[in-house]
This record gives structure tokens, C-alpha cells and sequence, in this order.
């Protein structure tokens, strides 16, 4: 609400519990919309790679509730298991049974609260800049909000790449390569 020149709301505030069209509702849909936006990129702390995706009894595999997407183009399942529904896919046989444990690269819903501080700040200056458009639409305000928000997203972009350690000679990594 700052970013409109409005008053927080107060500590204690229970967010769900705001009224439908008020600023504080509209505040609070724009970051929860701009939170999932910004994970489902995957950065590196919401995502595991080579993640085990264990069958159940019957063989399927069952997506884990705070799963926002699968990736399997680093694994040896590259192009042959997606995401359908709840489940997972295998593409080979057609089916969504499988027979053994599957590795993919798992990108993870993670709270606000847990989110590393360049994460949360390019998160809140990004959903600070959407809500002004939407509820102001000022062309000054905009101006300030998107120098700020990239500049948060160059700081949080600098800290993914100093925990992947990116190498493009993959003989030397360590880390995550370019495929």
C-alpha cells in the first residue's frame, strides 16, 4: 500500500479476512499472483535437482501439493514425463503408470516468510509496481516502481547465479551447466 501512498495495513492484519475490492484485498491477490509468477522460474532456493518421484502402490505418481512445476531436460527423462492434472505423465507408453523411482528437476512453492531477502524484495517491489498500475495507473509512480524493481531483480539474479555456480565448460562444474 505504500507504493500508492496509502497507509499499511495494521499488524495483526489477517489477510484473508479483507474485504473483496478494497486495497488491501487487491495488495494481497497481486502478491500472491506475483509470488507464484516470480518460483515458478525456479531459482535456487525452491528448486531440487534430480528430485526422486516415488510410484505409489498402484504405480502412480502423485504431485505433491506445493510442486509448481517439473522440469526433466538435465535427466535422462528429457521429453518423456510432464504434468497432467495431479499426476505425472510418462510420454513413452503413453500412461500415467510408472515402475520405478523417476528423477526430475522439481521447482517448489516457497512461503513469503522463507524467502531469501533479494527474492523477497524483488517479490514485494515487482507486486508493489502491479498495484500501483492496477489501482492507480500513475506514469510518475511507475517510473520510480520500475527502476527500483530492476534493480532489485539484477541483485536477485546476482545472488541465484553466486549459488549455482553456473559454469559453461562442463568439464569444471560444479554446479548447475548448461545442457
Amino acid at each position: 500500500l505504500l507504493g500508492i501512498g496509502e497507509i499499511p495495513l495494521a499488524e495483526g492484519t489477517v489477510l484473508p479476512n479483507l474485504q473483496p475490492g478494497t486495497d488491501g484485498a487487491i495488495a494481497r491477490d497481486v502478491v500472491a499472483t506475483t509470488i507464484i509468477q516470480v518460483l515458478t522460474k525456479g531459482w535456487f532456493f525452491n528448486m531440487d535437482v534430480n528430485f526422486p518421484f516415488i510410484p505409489d502402490s498402484d504405480g502412480f505418481i502423485i504431485k505433491p501439493p506445493n510442486l509448481l512445476r517439473i522440469d526433466a531436460g538435465r535427466t535422462s527423462n528429457r521429453n518423456i514425463v510432464t504434468l497432467r492434472g495431479n499426476r505425472l505423465y510418462n510420454m513413452e507408453p503413453q500412461s500415467f503408470k510408472f515402475d520405478k523411482v523417476t528423477e526430475l528437476d522439481a521447482v517448489w512453492i516457497t512461503d513469503y516468510e522463507e524467502l531469501p531477502q533479494q527474492a523477497y524484495n524483488y517479490i514485494a517491489l515487482r507486486a508493489a509496481r502491479k498495484f500501483q498500475q492496477a489501482v492507480v495507473g500513475s506514469s510518475d509512480l511507475y517510473s520510480f516502481t520500475v527502476a527500483d524493481e530492476q534493480e532489485a531483480f539484477v541483485d536477485f539474479q546476482r545472488e541465484d547465479l553466486q549459488y549455482r555456480d553456473i559454469n559453461l565448460i562442463p568439464s569444471r562444474v560444479r554446479g548447475f551447466s548448461n545442457p
